[in-house]
């Protein structure tokens, strides 16, 4: 178990707390990515939304859950992408966004999640670990992804060594393009911001 010192908004806090109660007593695996996993691992970004990570086999019985913690659900893209609300939220980021990923780095973040105590929770909840984050960002074309990247190899948040192993194992293809984008990295740091551990 990890405990980080987070700043989250209130409203995250909420949707935190009713995925935790929704999901624990069905007692599958999930996981917590985007800006609260960024949050919990030490980059402040903020955010609105709670990003969740389930497996295929498990999506109707999470959407029912939060049904039934009175979030609205719809669908944003079948079959990977859903997304709960409280009924009464107008602003359109702030919710939970319920994903189905169909291969890795996702699916083996949601086995490998790590328990961490949130503070403003009191309790543990499932999150991607430093490494299998890392990836997810690499994997995606959002430019703001690739800025959390950068951002978490700057701030020295995630072990390269074993992001590049686990990578290699998962698709040794991309080893190169991820070496590639992270001496981009070394290119733009003027020296300010040097990892603070050890490459």
């Amino acid at each position: 178990m990890t405990r980080r010192k987070m700043l989250l908004p209130g409203h995250v806090v909420e949707l935190l707390e009713v995925l935790e109660r929704s999901l624990t007593p069905l007692q599958i695996p999930y996981a917590i990515g985007g800006g609260v996993a960024l949050n919990a691992h030490g980059y402040r970004r903020h955010t609105d939304d709670v990003d969740v990570f389930i497996r295929e086999e498990d999506r109707a019985l999470v959407l029912r859950a939060l049904r039934v913690a009175g979030l609205v659900t719809a669908t944003v893209m079948s079959p990977f992408m859903y997304m709960a609300k409280f009924p009464d939220e107008t602003d359109p980021e702030i919710r939970i966004d319920v994903m189905v990923p169909a291969g890795d780095p996702e699916i083996s973040a949601i086995e490998m999640a790590v328990r961490t105590e949130l503070p403003e929770m009191g309790s543990e909840i499932p999150l991607f670990d430093p490494e299998w984050l890392a990836l997810s960002k690499f994997y995606s074309n959002l430019p703001e992804h690739r800025r959390d990247l950068q951002k978490m190899w700057e701030l020295g948040l995630f072990d390269v060594r074993e992001a590049r192993r686990r990578l290699g194992l998962m698709d040794p293809d991309s080893a190169p393009d991820f070496d590639a984008e992270l001496r981009s990295f070394e290119r733009k740091d003027s020296g300010r911001n040097r990892p603070k551990r050890p490459r």
